[in-house]
């Protein structure tokens, strides 16, 4: 891969990644948010929204599963970094070249279990206990993250990794 397009790559998915982060920090504190609200309406004035339960199974998939792609984004789902700076440059190159094939392998992997389970939540039509809301979107979301956290667990994003 060239120069120019390797940074472009680069680049773009540190951009994206960043996307990830803050969307996930805002979906969490969103339902953080919301707990605080349930729990001061139940203790103060006993009356809890029952639904804020129901949300936990949309809200924290969608807020976790682009973490991940943001840990992988970031070479933070392997940790290369005591091995690798004991070994010479070369070796060093080929430790970290694996150790991002197999993230990359297992975050294949698990984006299409997920997928797996989302097409089982389609087809059964499952939703949330008390409000009803379809989980399928949810979950096929969750896949289509797992899966973007591939191409980003292969794109170098620090100085380090630039140096090998």
């Amino acid at each position: 891969m060239r120069t120019g397009v390797r940074a472009s790559f680069s680049a773009t998915c540190n951009s994206l990644a960043q996307i990830l982060a803050i969307s996930s920090m805002g979906l969490v504190l969103i339902y953080v948010l919301m707990i605080c609200a349930n729990v001061i309406l139940r203790y103060f004035f006993n009356a809890p929204m029952g639904w804020v339960s129901d949300m936990g199974a949309i809200f924290v998939p969608l807020a976790m599963a682009p973490c991940l792609a943001v840990a992988a984004a970031r070479g933070m789902l392997v940790v290369v970094t005591m091995v690798g700076e004991r070994l010479p440059v070369p070796l060093r190159r080929l430790f970290v070249t694996l150790a991002r094939a197999a993230t990359a392998g297992v975050l294949a992997v698990i984006a299409w279990k997920v997928f797996g389970y989302a097409m089982d939540t389609l087809a059964e039509n499952r939703s949330t206990m008390l409000i009803g809301v379809p989980v399928w979107p949810v979950w096929f979301a969750v896949s289509a993250a797992f899966a973007l956290a591939v191409p980003l667990s292969l794109a170098p994003q620090t100085q380090r990794d630039a140096e090998v």
